[in-house]
């Protein structure tokens, strides 16, 4: 098996059935624990801790690896009631009499497995003190009498032992699975007791790149734009649980779950879905309230048990009947009016543009109810005060701003502003900016800016950051001395009628 360039063989397993096969996705973050985990094994290394939240794919990564590797895994959990006696015997039920043989630690030592122990953190410590010199010193007692050896020369010595001494295989090895110390889980600081004969890694929830791509291979059919709302809000509700606000660890394993609910059964929609995951906290109210705060933020409404949907809309009310005011009537002979076509010249510029910023975020007003409003945000004072606002068929939001600038706020979800600024086209209009009128062009993708005073208009395309400014001196109110003339002495691109 290579990942990354790491390499390492793959084991001849005697029994298929103890070969994990797990559905797992090869997404960027996991492959990269699987290399580190890789070269620890290629190094000598024979032992493995991987610590990490509850969720985060411990077990899958574990499962994943002996798979590839093609190893057979014993698996044993441990938990708060856990014993030496348990850790070396399992009880079993055979023709109404309970006997006792060999657990899966003593079968691996014996055939050369993998042993899986989970939830190692929750052992009591004389149970992770006996594991520990195991793995360390290479032997164990065992509650019938027997105990398990290392031999210097295995091939050579494993027929001549008593038969109270169980040989440990040089192909043992045991991968262990721990939560972190401390709250929420409360369990024991396995690493400060045995991370000395293990080789640990840190799991922790995949990036937000990563965590994307494992929710579409699990909800192909599910709106990217939604399995990204989704990691953006778990992130936030990680966030507050790592600065104590919540105490439940959403981890990717609820997120996971969420959208393969999405997926089978894409009309219960989100609320309905996150029902099982908001389970832990629905009896906590401050905590309730701080989920369904999170989760509004990222335009999905959470409903609060003793709040009501809101119906924030206009009234509805009943118009006069109607009556008659004016009346026109036509007399004498039709009259013709002369109609006047009148040429603009027109010239492209491309305006120097940042990068597109991070928007601050809107707060959607349909969440516990109907809304005529969307959503709304504040436009930040040092991107300057907003004049005209107007929209685009795409669902992106333009707000015309002064000094003279274009903040086009992208959909969905407004997440993102880029700016475009108009300021040297100021002089030219030859009007504030409140004297302008800002117009959607659904036709071209693009907005206008009409100055009626100058007779300019700009047509500026958001996506390329394009201006173009027609002008036509005969429709204008006062021409702008010197600056049209000064602006379009050398036009770039040239007139067109």
């Amino acid at each position: 098996v290579e990942i990354g360039g790491v390499s390492f063989p793959q084991g001849k397993p005697t029994d298929e059935a103890l070969v994990p096969d797990v559905v797992f996705h090869d997404i960027p973050r996991h492959v990269e624990i699987l290399r580190e985990v890789l070269k620890d094994l290629s190094s000598g290394e024979r032992h493995l801790l991987l610590i990490g939240n509850q969720g985060v794919g411990k077990n899958k990564l574990a499962d994943r690896l002996l798979g590839a590797l093609r190893l057979e895994r014993e698996y044993i959990q441990l938990h708060r009631d856990s014993t030496v006696q348990s850790l070396t015997l399992q009880p079993s039920l055979e023709g109404g009499v309970v006997t006792y043989g060999d657990s899966p630690l003593v079968r691996a030592c014996r055939e050369g497995r993998v042993l899986m122990v989970d939830e190692a953190d929750k052992a009591p410590r004389e149970v992770v003190c006996i594991l520990k010199g195991l793995l360390d010193d290479g032997h164990m007692a065992l509650s019938d009498g027997r105990r398990l050896e290392t031999l210097l020369d295995y091939e050579a010595e494993k027929d001549d032992v008593p038969s109270d001494v169980i040989p440990i295989h040089p192909n043992f090895r045991a991968v262990v699975l721990a939560n972190r110390p401390g709250f929420p889980f409360l369990g024991n600081d396995f690493f400060a007791e045995c991370g000395d004969v293990l080789s640990c890694h840190a799991i922790d929830n995949p990036d937000m790149l990563s965590e994307v791509a494992l929710l579409r291979a699990y909800a192909p059919d599910v709106a990217p734009e939604l399995l990204q709302r989704l990691s953006h809000l778990f992130a936030d509700l990680r966030a507050a649980v790592e600065d104590g606000t919540l105490a439940y660890p959403y981890s990717t394993r609820e997120l996971v779950n969420l959208a393969r609910h999405l997926q089978k059964f894409p009309e219960d929609g989100v609320p309905r879905a996150a029902a099982n995951v908001l389970d832990f906290d629905r009896t906590n109210r401050a905590a309730l309230e701080t989920v369904a705060a999170i989760f509004a933020r990222h335009g999905i409404p959470i409903s609060l048990p003793d709040r009501a949907p809101l119906i924030a809309i206009a009234p509805e009310r009943a118009l006069p009947p109607p009556t008659p005011r004016w009346v026109w009537e036509a007399h004498g002979a039709a009259v013709e009016v002369p109609i006047e076509l009148h040429n603009l010249s027109s010239h492209d510029y491309e305006v120097d543009r940042p990068p597109p910023s991070p928007a601050p975020k809107a707060t959607p007003a349909r969440l516990a109810g109907f809304s005529e409003r969307l959503a709304s945000w504040a436009v930040m004072p040092s991107e300057g005060e907003p004049c005209h606002v107007c929209a685009l068929p795409d669902g992106s939001v333009h707000v015309l701003v002064a000094p003279l600038a274009l903040l086009s706020y992208s959909a969905p979800g407004f997440a993102s502003v880029q700016r475009t600024d108009l300021g040297d086209y100021a002089r030219v209009l030859a009007s504030s900016t409140r004297d302008l009128f800002l117009a959607p062009l659904p036709a071209l993708g693009c907005v206008a800016v009409l100055s009626v005073q100058a007779g300019i208009v700009l047509v500026i395309d958001p996506l390329s950051g394009i201006v173009t400014v027609s002008h036509s001196p005969n429709l204008s109110k006062r021409t702008p001395s010197g600056g049209w003339a000064a602006m379009f002495k050398s036009p770039k691109s040239g007139d067109r009628g």
